[in-house]
């Protein structure tokens, strides 16, 4: 018998938590584009390249967070994940040049994602329910 912390219901409303913080802060971004541009004073192109590099990054390890989630367990990939995200977060918050916006927003958060979102959280899920 499962218990209540690893229930179903559960595991699926913190897998919903999860990915509502890590993919909505990622979502929001667009809407930082003004401003952050004014202030380092760098054409929309730049922050676009960030943005660009952190879906790159994403999309290319987000299969290898899915096995290691597998192989050492999806609650460490997690935490790291959520992590680099947060330092990414604060590297982007603090920059102020491209190479640093380029660091934080695009290969920081990217890795982040890659290991707080849908490869992780999606295998988690699927093991707490019973085949139907």
């Amino acid at each position: 018998m499962r218990s209540r912390l690893r229930s179903p219901t559960i595991i699926l409303v913190c897998a919903s938590v999860i990915l509502m913080i890590s993919i909505g802060t990622r979502q929001a971004f667009g809407l930082f584009l003004p401003p952050v541009s004014v202030d380092l004073g760098i054409g929309r192109g730049s922050f676009g390249l960030a943005i660009a590099l952190q879906n790159l990054i994403w999309g290319a390890v987000q299969p290898l967070t899915g096995l290691v989630a597998d192989k050492y367990g999806a609650g460490r990939v997690l935490v790291i994940g959520s992590l680099l995200y947060a330092l990414g977060l604060v590297v982007m918050a603090l920059s102020n040049s491209v190479l640093a916006l380029n660091t934080g927003g695009g290969l920081l958060i990217g890795l982040g994602l890659a290991a707080s979102s849908f490869g992780v959280v999606m295998g988690v899920v699927a093991r707490s329910f019973d085949p139907a």
